[in-house]
């Protein structure tokens, strides 16, 4: 038999490929050292007053809404100019970005003469182009989007968690997969995962007022409005209480945790190894608070802004004690 070595090549040089961007997750059993080897203002006063940044998945743009959540804008690192996408009223209420590509995700609200709502609408936006896609409309509330690894959509509808193919705009009855959706709803978190529904209560006063997946899908991180932040973990079932983390971030590309945490009359942005209680102030700053961080994809970066409403990027410098 005759060998084409130039497709045999062609194969070898897939497989390494694909070994390199499995081998890209790194675990930290700790850190010696975590700074910024450069921190950058996207956004001045003059430009207005913004909050909760988000990487798009390329890491080309940067997406986020004002103080209002009225209409959502973006910065692209390549021409270093704001744009805005959309100047819809509520755009900006737990908007998210697609895990592959260049769109936005977000519910929109249209209203009667009287201020009464009349209908939810769940959107999508290419950032590019601008144009705005409507996925789905109903009378009866629908949560804010999550778009998911496979291009389907997920919110809370109906009293359940619902999935949308973004293709065809119809539900997927039995959405079986390793994908963790996990969303806030009350005092209960509702997480979906290989097909079955599941409620946790982790406190019975006050309300859930955020959740993260962590980036290996089995634990769910949140915080309650009386109780602080927390983990619960999807196998055991065991809940974890932390301490008063603001508005937690899991990394795609690490174990590293990144958060806000009130010290020294100030919130600063604080890193954690996942499963440890360490802290890692990274900022230290004496006068600025730095709230609602984002990862990119690589996690060499984050992306936040201050409660003055300036966003800014910070170039990380992580120094390991040990990895895994």
């Amino acid at each position: 038999m005759k060998i084409d070595f130039k497709i045999l090549w062609l194969l070898i040089l897939v497989t390494a490929c694909n070994k390199v961007e499995e081998n890209q997750y790194t675990v930290f059993s700790e850190i010696e050292e975590i700074s910024a080897s450069e921190i950058i203002d996207l956004t001045t006063p003059g430009d207005g007053k913004f909050f909760y940044p988000k990487f798009t998945a390329t890491g080309s743009k940067a997406v986020f809404t004002t103080e209002n959540y009225s209409g959502l804008w973006y910065y692209d690192f390549e021409t270093k100019i704001i744009n805005q996408l959309n100047p819809s009223i509520g755009a900006g209420i737990n908007f998210d970005v697609s895990k592959t590509g260049e769109k936005v995700y977000f519910r929109l609200q249209s209203t009667s003469a009287k201020g009464d709502i009349r209908n939810y609408s769940i959107a999508e936006q290419d950032i590019n182009s601008k144009l705005i896609n409507i996925l789905y409309t109903s009378q009866n509330y629908i949560s804010g989007p999550k778009p998911l690894d496979d291009g389907n959509v997920a919110f809370l509808f109906d009293n359940g968690i619902k999935v949308l193919n973004g293709k065809d705009k119809k539900f997927i009855d039995d959405y079986d997969t390793e994908n963790l959706i996990a969303f806030a709803d009350g005092n209960s978190i509702k997480y979906l995962k290989l097909g079955k529904s599941e409620l946790v209560i982790p406190y019975s006063e006050g309300n859930i007022l955020w959740v993260e997946v962590s980036s290996k899908n089995d634990n769910i991180y949140f915080n309650n409005s009386e109780k602080g932040t927390g983990v619960y973990k999807i196998e055991s079932k065991e809940i974890i209480w932390l301490g008063d983390y603001k508005y937690l971030r899991c990394s795609n590309s690490s174990n590293l945790l990144v958060y806000s945490y009130y010290e020294n009359f100030n919130y600063d942005l604080f890193f954690s190894v996942e499963g440890s209680l360490k802290r890692y102030n990274f900022s230290k700053s004496s006068n600025e608070n730095e709230i609602f961080p984002s990862w990119s994809a690589d996690g060499e970066r984050i992306i936040y802004n201050t409660a003055e409403g300036i966003i800014k990027l910070a170039k990380l410098k992580i120094i390991s004690g040990s990895n895994v």
